[in-house]
């Protein structure tokens, strides 16, 4: 314990330097195509799930979205990708895009790989694909990204000769894609180059899972790129202005000592806030929280290796909301360092119990947005309906947690802003 007690005091010691404020305007974006975009909701934490599927973080979409300071707004519905599905099965849904309320601004559009399986030739593909991305210009009037079809080395049951033409097929598909580049058609023709391995037009084996499906490090190479593309089209959360709504939560910048925690943690909590440990996880040694010199809340968890899964739910208790009005929360957050952890969440739900059961009778959905890749950067919730002020009490939830089986926990966190938004 006295070594764990240094530990964590040469740890209190280091010097936070705070990360810049910025603002955004945040954006619907939908995904419309096959398994690829199908497996880019959401990310795989622990064994946890959080909005019915995930894969083990080959979420393209959050890495993307994390490296623009989540300057997008998606929730699981606006994800329609089917896997299996081929350009013409895209087409012949289309009218689920229309139904999205509000209408996604931009609609990512990956499809071709299972044409390309079923040997379609890409003449049939370039028209499938150009009534796509006329319907989402014209009849949606969003912006469409049209990502590439990606390099592939799994090619069930084709020959030797099929699997050349099936490459060349590729290649002209995509030669035709960044052709259509334009103020409402959004390339990015070096995923698939970045994409690509030492075989030429085989991806690197690193990047796949099954010579198809992008691994992790492949989606985050997906992510990168389209993060930098984007940036001069749509912006990041550097570049805009604040969501048009009301800021209902007070302590905006977590002001105050004056909040409460449990037996289990140490140190000072934010007005109007509470944290609560994940039951008798440990010694109070484990979870110090402080202030910073700006303001902000400081969350440290120190455990050695063998202590089990170490944890925080940090909870913001809110006044009743308006019944029918829309909602989404976000937050502003410095990871210093994240050894050991496996989750930060941000959630918008209805009161849940002193033992941390959540509900969300009085609301469509349990808002949770889950953080990919820790650093600095913005967690925002996907926005949710009060249906019935028959439970009115809700909150701002953050959940952190760590496990110490394979090592040391050894996280310093900041939360800068916290803010529930009213949409108009």
């Amino acid at each position: 314990m006295l070594i764990l007690s240094s530990i964590q005091a040469a740890a209190r010691s280091k010097a936070y330097t705070p990360v810049q404020n910025n603002e955004f305007i945040p954006d619907y974006i939908a995904l419309l195509g096959d398994s690829i975009s199908e497996r880019a909701s959401n990310i795989f934490y622990n064994g946890a799930d959080i909005e019915d599927i995930y894969y083990e973080n080959e979420s393209w979409l959050e890495y993307m979205n994390h490296a623009l300071y989540q300057r997008f707004l998606f929730s699981f519905d606006y994800n329609l990708g089917i896997g299996g599905d081929r350009t013409q099965d895209i087409i012949s849904r289309m009218g689920d895009l229309a139904a999205l309320d509000p209408a996604p601004r931009y609609v990512s559009v990956l499809a071709g790989t299972n044409d390309i399986s079923n040997q379609v030739s890409p003449e049939i593909i370039t028209t499938h694909l150009r009534t796509i991305y006329d319907y989402i210009t014209g009849t949606i009037g969003a912006r469409v990204i049209a990502l590439p079809i990606l390099p592939r080395s799994y090619f069930n049951n084709f020959s030797a000769a099929e699997i050349t033409q099936a490459k060349a097929d590729i290649m002209s598909v995509n030669t035709w894609i960044a052709e259509q580049a334009g103020r409402d058609i959004i390339t990015a023709p070096l995923i698939y180059s970045l994409f690509q391995g030492s075989i030429e037009n085989e991806p690197d084996p690193n990047y796949v899972t099954d010579g198809l499906h992008p691994s992790s490090e492949g989606a985050k190479i997906i992510g990168q790129e389209l993060a930098r593309i984007l940036t001069p089209h749509a912006g990041s959360f550097k570049n805009g202005q604040w969501a048009e709504g009301s800021n209902l939560i007070s302590n905006e910048y977590f002001s105050g000592t004056n909040g409460t925690l449990d037996n289990f943690s140490s140190g000072e909590i934010a007005n109007d806030m509470r944290a609560i440990d994940r039951g008798d996880d440990g010694s109070a040694n484990y979870r110090h929280y402080s202030k910073t010199p700006e303001g902000y809340q400081r969350i440290q968890i120190q455990a050695p290796a063998g202590s089990g899964v170490i944890g925080t739910y940090f909870r913001m208790l809110q006044q009743p909301l308006e019944a029918g009005a829309r909602y989404y929360a976000e937050l502003e957050i410095d990871s210093i360092r994240s050894d050991g952890l496996y989750m930060c969440s941000l959630i918008l739900l209805d009161k849940s119990t002193e033992n941390g059961v959540r509900s969300y009778v009085s609301l469509d959905k349990q808002g949770t947005r889950a953080q990919c890749t820790f650093g600095k950067g913005v967690l925002r919730t996907p926005i949710c309906t009060i249906t019935s002020s028959s439970d009115p009490d809700h909150q701002v939830y953050i959940q952190i947690e760590g496990d110490s089986s394979a090592g040391d926990i050894d996280a310093d966190i900041i939360l800068k802003q916290v803010r529930l938004i009213k949409l108009s």
